[in-house]
């Protein structure tokens, strides 16, 4: 390779190098740019969090309760009647409440009661 291939050589590398440098410090750094990264996902957690709690708290949109599904089944295991109450509701059918009443509770699971009436 001639001198003056050499020269164009350096002189290439040499603007790769000052581009480079450029752009580096004008981003901030190494460990600074990484930091910085991450306090941007930090706020960006922090502003998801503080959204979803406002959301759950807000007066326009329903709370979301468990729900409790009481089911009834006769001596043959056929079901005779079901109903599904949210948490903390209370029975108000008269005829289901003396259905339950007279039940064997058999099984109770995620939310759910199993009765067995037996004559």
């Amino acid at each position: 390779m001639s001198a003056s291939g050499r020269k164009n050589n350096l002189l290439v590398a040499g603007l790769i190098v000052l581009i480079t440098s450029g752009i580096f410090l004008i981003s901030g750094g190494g460990p600074n740019l990484t930091e910085s990264l991450d306090a941007i996902e930090f706020d960006d957690q922090a502003i998801l969090e503080r959204a979803y709690e406002d959301v759950r708290n807000s007066e326009e949109f329903p709370q979301l309760e468990e729900e409790q599904i009481i089911k009834v089944f006769d001596e043959d295991n056929k079901l005779i009647q079901s109903m599904t109450l949210l948490a903390g509701d209370e029975i108000i059918d008269d005829d289901f409440r003396k259905l339950v009443n007279k039940s064997t509770l058999l099984a109770e699971y995620s939310g759910s009661k199993v009765y067995r009436l037996t004559r």
